[in-house]
């Protein structure tokens, strides 16, 4: 039996995706276990209970756990991973403010600084130290802190006040401020809080049904342009490594003042950005990475990687991290990536985390992907961001995210949500199984690199935070680091992507703790290298780098620079030292340079007959059996056809999608094979290097045109309306019609929110059971008036309304209490659906939501309108109006069809005089979320799931009559928005659903909306 391809066919649940599942209302093992089997059966293999915001269940208190259990017994009996996370939002370490309420002294503080007059110094309290400054020389002089404060006038006119300051306190960590992760304490305590607790309670599964924790966004912001991190802990630790007191340094690290140091500025910032990168890994990783190591559960998740390689963002070398974390990870969301582009600088990223599991044997490698793209993001974003995220090492998925509930404003954190309210739930199976199959291919075997191309990241340590400009995260072009300049580092390793070599990114640190050598080769963990590669980016190398390359030069060692590179030594200028280590390597003009040194050193592995083009990439693993995996991926805007060469005996393809496996013509010479490799922009394949598989023949391409007449087209569910401007009565205040967010606010004020935003469950969180346990009594209730107008011929059949919370909040329709029966809603478990055919009428209409006490979870929210009619604008409003006696081809918008975020199938036939080889469905104009094909009932898959926008459908074609059925998907962002004043169409988050605020509500034209359609029919294409 050939285990891969079993495992392959149908790979367990640990190597299928797990989203951020996100916990956020009121707790339910019953909708838990629901919501888990629809994951399951939709291809995800688990989920990661992701606290967030919104959550009403006290926070790890006994309610919580509860669910958490029952939920842990369902996924036993069903073959579904529940994946731990480890916090209450994010950053993780905090506990949900459990941390600093029990240990003060992990509350975050700095030492900032303000330079001031004399006279103004007594004013600023907690002095650290004062210095006489010159702002003609921009220079830091004498320390006069043991002066007393009245009498400073007498010596200087201005001063440099170094102050402590405790971090703010916000509702995002439940009024507390952030914890210090370089304290230790901090850590001991987070376990004790949060990891203690679900072992207590869940240990025994630790390992099997719950394989990894995760933790979020956790960082160290240890400078700013004003300030530096300051604790006892933070001076002892730079003395005990340098020698010298930080207090007296201070200037030197924020800014580039002159002035009488104990050492030059550019060193005293490398030590002290030394000194907090060794108390992030001493006080906050390796306790953890203990912690999971000695109770049987993976550590995951990731940190503050997007800063590279700026420390003012908190990510202090984080590849070094990656050595620590039983399975590494990063964040990649949004969905705008290579759409127009066929790279971007983010691959840095992706290959740190690919590189240091190599490194160190790390089989799984995770990636928080898609989120915050909006509820419109499409099936081709998915597939193509997926593809690139492989192809770069990563092979666990983590969708970001599937929403618990959607009530109030849940519903704007961060969407779009992967579940079973989504139009295309059911094509996403596919995709979730493409993305098993890969990702346990991916996680196989070993790829072995000759290069090993040095980490630029101590650079960034002699920079200013002041002075640092530019950020990798989702940037394009190689100048997108400017300070410290990491053009050089970029385009070095773009152009050895370019030209598919072989090589791994390696971190200083990381590189000292482990190296050792073999021959003239340089091994670091388990990877042993042929040479080493420096880019003219590097400007520092730490002392101990500077050894170990010498050693390595002594041994016969290979060293390409792309320029002349460092300049100092651990933060030190060291001319001569440089001078000599550098006889002994190949300093070459940039990538260019190192392209053609590289050639001329090494036998590449695989070439191409027609080149290669930027876009173009692969990833090769060597199986434990001798197979190679080779995984290609096309991002370069156009097709790339060309003749493969590599060594090896045969080869097959293994199809992501369905599990099978053919076999590829191929010319045997020597040692190497010979094959045609042609991929379409976003189209990848995965292919197996001395595998036997059957060849099928080639089928004749399919350019005959069939007719395709259309027969229907219809809407799924009913259409939609949404009534989202209110007028407000609270307080015995009468509030004029406004945008719902603005009215929503308005309600919370009213009712004594001190927080900013007032709703209490956006962009905050609830420490214990403040919030929930607040009681508000007669007289606290209110009235929301929405209001629409029905025109004459309107009305056809019934109508109903969504309304959220309809266990506490009432509806009555033009004066008439409308009762909710207790009828549920797709949407969300918490939604209701109500009959209002009987009180609603042809003009003016007025639905009131109203309770006669208020109560905490009253978020006021869009009204959603259900029915067979249709909407247009008429006089800046949106009105109900007659929808079309047909819906046909072209815009749903001209067809009154302008809020429906479900699907709409577009029928065709067509007649065949004999069932066809070949036939491929080609789309023309239109716009969708997701389009698949079902052919004679048959579902044929997803329009352009692997390539351009086709369909191959031969399969399900039979002679005579046949019933073509594409399913159009719109999204929910047609429902729910953002509407308004939304300039970004890639990222969507609680800001982006924001207005200005107004004194009226916003007209209908101003609203932001897709217009999803079929425009032009499909054409159909058989062989001869």
């Amino acid at each position: 039996m050939d285990k891969h391809y079993e495992q392959f066919k149908n790979p367990d649940s640990i190597y299928r995706p797990a989203p951020f599942w996100i916990w956020n209302e009121e707790m339910d093992s019953k909708e838990t276990c629901r919501q888990l089997k629809e994951m399951k059966e939709h291809g995800f293999g688990g989920g990661f209970a992701h606290v967030r915001l919104g959550l009403i269940s006290p926070y790890l208190g006994e309610e919580f756990f509860k669910c958490w259990g029952e939920t842990l017994q369902f996924c036993k009996e069903n073959d579904i991973k529940l994946y731990m996370y480890d916090e209450n939002g994010w950053p993780s370490g905090f506990a949900g403010g459990k941390v600093v309420k029990a240990c003060p002294e992990t509350w975050m503080c700095w030492a900032c600084y303000r330079i001031v007059d004399a006279k103004d110094v007594e004013s600023i309290p907690e002095r650290l130290r004062v210095f006489m400054y010159d702002e003609e020389t921009n220079t830091v002089g004498k320390n006069m802190t043991a002066v007393p404060a009245d009498h400073l006038g007498d010596f200087a006119e201005k001063y440099i006040v170094f102050f402590l300051k405790h971090d703010y306190t916000t509702s995002w960590c439940g009024h507390f401020p952030f914890a210090d992760l370089s304290n230790p304490a901090t850590t001991q305590e987070f376990l004790k809080c949060t990891y203690d607790e679900y072992y207590k309670r869940f240990g025994d599964d630790f390992g099997t049904v719950v394989p990894a924790v995760f933790s979020d966004e956790s960082n160290i912001s240890g400078v700013g342009s004003d300030r530096l991190i300051y604790s006892d802990v933070v001076s002892k630790k730079f003395q005990e490594m340098h020698g010298y007191r930080i207090e007296d340094n201070f200037a030197a690290v924020c800014e580039d003042f002159n002035g009488n140091f104990d050492k030059d500025p550019t060193k005293v910032r490398y030590d002290f950005n030394c000194t907090i990168s060794q108390l992030w890994i001493d006080s906050f990783v390796k306790p953890i990475t203990k912690w999971c190591e000695e109770h049987g559960v993976a550590w995951t998740g990731h940190d503050q990687e997007h800063s590279w390689p700026q420390t003012k963002g908190g990510a202090f070398s984080e590849q070094r991290t990656y050595e620590y974390r039983q399975w590494p990870g990063m964040d990649w969301l949004l969905c705008d990536a290579l759409r127009e582009d066929d790279a971007w600088n983010d691959t840095i990223l992706m290959d740190e985390i690919r590189s240091s599991a190599n490194q160190f044997n790390k089989e799984r490698t995770l990636v928080e992907a898609y989120g915050a793209a909006g509820w419109h993001s499409t099936f081709k974003d998915y597939k193509r961001i997926g593809d690139w995220l492989l192809v770069h090492g990563l092979n666990f998925f983590a969708h970001h995210l599937t929403h618990y509930s959607i009530i109030g404003s849940r519903k704007r954190d961060c969407p779009q949500s992967f579940d079973w309210r989504e139009p295309w739930w059911g094509e996403l199976t596919e995709y979730n199984d493409y993305l098993s199959r890969a990702s346990y291919l991916l996680s196989q075997g070993k790829q072995e690199s000759r290069i090993l191309y040095l980490n630029t990241t101590t650079t960034g340590y002699l920079v200013p935070a002041s002075k640092q400009k530019g950020m990798i995260n989702h940037t394009k072009g190689f100048d997108a680091i400017k300070n410290p300049d990491m053009s050089d580092f970029l385009s070095v390793m773009q152009a050895m992507q370019d030209e598919q070599w072989d090589y791994d990114i390696g971190d200083e640190f990381s590189i000292a703790d482990n190296v050792s050598f073999v021959g003239n080769k340089i091994k670091v963990g388990a990877m042993t290298y042929d040479a080493v590669l420096i880019s003219d980016s590097m400007k520092n190398i730490r002392k101990e780098t500077a050894e170990i390359l010498k050693t390595f030069a002594a041994n016969g060692g290979k060293i390409i620079a792309s320029g002349n590179g460092p300049e100092f030594i651990s933060g030190e200028k060291c001319e001569c030292a440089l001078c000599e280590l550098k006889k002994s390597w190949t300093i070459v003009d940039g990538a260019k340079g190192v392209i053609a040194e590289l050639e001329r050193t090494f036998t590449k592995r695989i070439t191409s007959t027609n080149g290669w083009v930027r876009g173009v990439a692969h990833l090769r693993k060597v199986l434990d059996d001798g197979r190679e995996v080779y995984f290609f991926t096309n991002h370069s805007m156009k097709t790339f056809a060309t003749s493969i060469t590599l060594k090896g005996n045969s080869v097959a393809a293994w199809d992501l999608y369905t599990g099978e496996k053919h076999g590829i013509e191929y010319k045997k010479d020597g040692e190497n094979i010979t094959f045609d490799l042609e991929l379409e922009w976003m189209q990848s394949v995965m292919l197996v290097v001395n595998d036997e598989a059957e060849i099928c023949p080639a089928k004749p391409k399919a350019t005959k045109p069939v007719e395709l007449s259309l027969e229907d087209v219809a809407l799924e569910k009913e259409n939609n309306m949404i009534l989202d401007n209110i007028a407000l009565n609270v307080n015995g205040k009468s509030y004029p019609e406004v945008y719902y967010l603005e009215a929503s606010e308005t309600l919370y004020r009213e009712r004594g929110a001190y927080r900013t935003p007032a709703n209490p469950w956006e962009e905050g969180i609830q420490v214990g059971s403040e919030l929930i346990d607040k009681v508000y009594g007669e007289g606290t209730g209110f009235t929301a008036t929405y209001r629409v107008k029905v025109k004459e011929g309107a009305l056809n059949g019934k109508v109903y309304v969504a309304i959220e919370r309809p266990n506490l909040m009432k509806l009555c329709v033009n004066g008439n209490n409308a009762p909710w029966t207790g009828e549920g809603h797709y949407l969300d478990y918490k939604m209701g659906r109500i009959d209002v055919t009987d009180y609603i009428k042809e003009g003016e209409n007025e639905f009131v939501v109203w309770t006669d006490i208020f109560d905490i979870k009253d978020e006021l929210e869009i009204l959603i309108l259900e029915g067979d009619f249709g909407v247009e604008i008429e006089n800046e409003r949106f009105v109900i109006c007659k929808k079309p006696e047909k819906l046909t081809l072209g815009s749903l918008f001209d067809q009154k069809v302008r809020f429906y975020p479900n699907a709409v199938n577009y029928t065709f036939k067509c007649k065949l005089d004999k069932k066809p080889e070949s036939a491929r469905l080609v789309m023309n104009k239109y716009e969708a979320s997701a389009l698949s094909v079902t052919v004679n009932g048959n579902y044929a898959g997803v329009v352009g799931r692997d390539g351009d926008d086709y369909a191959e459908i031969a399969d399900w074609l039979v002679e005579g009559e046949n019933t073509v059925t594409l399913r159009l998907c719109a999204s929910f962002r047609n429902l729910f928005g953002a509407f308004i004043d939304y300039k970004d169409q890639t990222v969507s988050d609680w800001s982006g659903f924001k207005i200005g605020q107004r004194k009226c509500a916003p007209k209908a034209s101003e609203y932001s909306m897709i217009d999803y359609g079929m425009f032009e029919a499909p054409e159909l294409l058989v062989n001869e």
